[in-house]
């Protein structure tokens, strides 16, 4: 019997699906909408899902006589390319370190030779 805490640590594992489908080879080739209830029985990827993880190199497509075929082994291993590492943050409310005043153009500190020839300028006119 499979609990909610082993549910939960294979689901989307290269094991739960060999576990799941014990009576699928995993290298037979099957098309694409025929593995998505094989590979996610939960749902939420589609076929043009898969397509798009085949254009970014992560699932490995067989194309027989014009129709696209995948295997549960090519499956498990996009699944494995697409793990995303559990101590990635993606946003969070640590605030960021201090930084240091950027130094150069934007610092008001001395004048620029272009600002000192303008003040220049500005003065001559100035005693016309």
């Amino acid at each position: 019997m499979l609990t909610a805490e082993g549910a939960a640590a294979d689901f989307g594992s290269a094991s739960a699906l060999n576990a799941a489908n014990d009576n699928t080879d995993p290298d037979a080739p099957v098309r694409l909408a025929d593995i998505l209830p094989l590979a996610f029985p939960h749902g939420g990827m589609t076929v043009n899902g898969l397509r798009r993880e085949a254009r970014r190199g992560n699932l490995t497509l067989l194309r027989i006589a014009g129709k696209d075929f995948t295997t549960i082994a090519y499956i498990g291993e996009m699944m494995e390319k697409c793990r995303v590492a559990a101590n990635q943050q993606d946003s969070g409310s640590v605030r960021p370190a201090k930084t240091v005043a950027p130094s150069g153009s934007s610092s008001t500190g001395a004048d620029s030779t272009a600002l000192v020839a303008a003040k220049a300028i500005v003065e001559r006119l100035k005693q016309r």
